[in-house]
C-alpha cells in the first residue's frame, strides 16, 4: 500500500531548490507548504510547461 511522503522528506530538498533560484508548487501552482496536495518542482524556466503536463496528466482542471 503506498503511503503519503512525509514533509521532512521534501522540506530539505524544496528549500536547497528554492536558494538555487528554482521553483517549488503544489499541483495547482501554489506555493508549496508541508500540507500541499503534490510536489512540482522545476528550474523556473519551464516550471508553467512542466504544471500544465503534470496537470493534463492526471486529470486536473485548473
Amino acid at each position: 500500500m503506498p503511503t503519503r511522503p512525509q514533509p521532512w522528506d521534501s522540506l530539505a530538498g524544496v528549500h536547497l531548490v528554492r536558494e538555487a533560484g528554482g521553483m517549488a508548487t503544489d499541483v495547482y501552482g501554489d506555493r508549496w507548504h508541508v500540507d500541499s496536495e503534490g510536489l512540482v518542482v522545476s528550474n523556473g524556466n519551464a516550471h508553467d510547461r512542466l504544471l500544465e503536463t503534470i496537470q493534463d496528466g492526471i486529470g486536473l482542471e485548473v
